[in-house]
């Protein structure tokens, strides 16, 4: 019984002996691992330093290599100068050829609405004129039962009659073209003759209408007949020379005969 219990105090100090035993190893294994750390860091310190000087020499050289000659750079230049003066141009000459075409459509648009605004007067020129005979017969009718005195409900009727005849030309767009007191215009006034006239703002003026004419808008459906006044200027009388030669002679004359009034009072006042 007492052979087999162990002594405490040496089992403590095997277990102490073994602890300080692992503490070591471990103290050396860690100063080992330590140690590997530190070689390898140097290492691939190493390596880095290494790596960078071979790419910033790598890089300098490509730098170098790169570095294009002063004469090639200026070329270059010069025609990608080119290049760009060459797109300016065309590009000029497309916006020109772009501002003459929008133009051209503009006046070949203008003058097909000039022409269509024409070709629709002298439409409603033709009808207008196809009843233009009527209307004007109606006018002569309703002047003659004005002049021979027949019953005004009947020339009454007739007028309002005429009246809606203008009335439906006027939709049509007819006018009349101005007459008498207006300026002569040979296209839209037909001269049948001149009249003398004392007033020579009256030259080459209307003087009368025989006969009325019409437009459409600036298309003359018919022209008017008109007379046309024509100043003459009064004939200058001429005075030949020996009617010179008298009036001379008369003046001279006349000087002559007046009397000295500077003498006539010298004399008289040394008589007194």
């Amino acid at each position: 019984m007492s052979s087999s219990t162990q002594d405490p105090t040496n089992t403590t100090e095997n277990s102490s002996s073994v602890e300080n035993e692992a503490a070591a190893e471990f103290t050396e294994e860690a100063t080992e691992a330590t140690e590997a750390t530190e070689e390898t860091e140097d290492s691939t310190n190493d390596e880095i330093n290494e790596t960078s000087v071979e790419s910033e020499e790598e890089s300098a050289e490509s730098e170098s290599e790169e570095l294009p000659d002063l004469e090639d750079v200026i070329k270059e230049r010069n025609q990608l100068r080119t290049q760009i003066e060459e797109l300016q141009g065309r590009l000029y000459t497309i916006s020109d050829a772009y501002q003459k075409k929008t133009t051209e459509v503009e006046n070949t648009r203008k003058r097909l609405e000039r022409m269509n605004e024409i070709n629709q007067a002298q439409l409603r020129g033709k009808v207008v004129s196809s009843m233009f005979t009527p209307f004007e017969n109606l006018k002569r009718s309703i002047d003659a039962c004005a002049k021979g005195g027949v019953d005004e409900g009947l020339t009454g009727g007739l007028t309002m009659v005429k009246d809606e005849f203008w009335k439906a030309f006027e939709q049509l767009g007819l006018e009349e073209v101005p007459g008498a007191g207006s300026l002569f215009n040979p296209n839209i006034h037909e001269a049948l003759t001149t009249m003398p006239v004392q007033d020579p703002i009256q030259n080459d003026t209307v003087v009368q209408v025989y006969s009325t004419g019409y437009r459409i808008n600036d298309t003359v459906v018919r022209t008017a007949q008109v007379i046309v006044g024509k100043y003459y200027a009064p004939p200058k009388e001429e005075v030949t020379e020996e009617e010179v030669v008298s009036t001379e002679t008369d003046e001279e004359v006349e000087v002559s005969e007046q009397p000295d009034s500077t003498g006539d009072d010298g004399n008289e006042s040394g008589t007194v």
